[in-house]
């Protein structure tokens, strides 16, 4: 069963993985990923993400402006290089699982 994330966004925010099936929810283990800061200037901070999932960022117009396969629970990406803006960051788990949440670049 697919299940949804949950972003919850207050200056770092927390993912969490919810299942529902028949609009009943299931009880589940959370996965709990903080991104830190936002707005973000030099580097973009990751904890709490699980080995094999992919993290991608995409600008305002869908494209894709970066992505990582995640080995370690926390890393940091660098992201000076890239233009003022908003930012859309979805995270997908190896279950195929997805939560987006904005990202400001300042």
């Amino acid at each position: 069963m697919k299940r949804s994330l949950i972003l919850v966004f207050s200056g770092l925010f927390s993912l969490a993985v919810s299942a529902q099936q028949a609009g009943k929810p299931q009880e589940r283990a959370q996965q709990k990923v903080m991104v830190y800061p936002s707005p973000v200037h030099d580097e973009l901070n990751f904890s709490g993400i699980r080995a094999g999932d992919i993290i991608t960022l995409m600008d305002s117009s869908g494209k894709e402006v970066m992505r990582h396969s995640a080995a370690n629970p926390d890393f940091q990406w660098k992201v000076g290089h890239l233009p003022k803006g908003t930012y859309v960051l979805k995270i997908t788990t190896k279950e195929g699982d997805e939560g987006t949440s904005k990202i400001l670049k300042d």
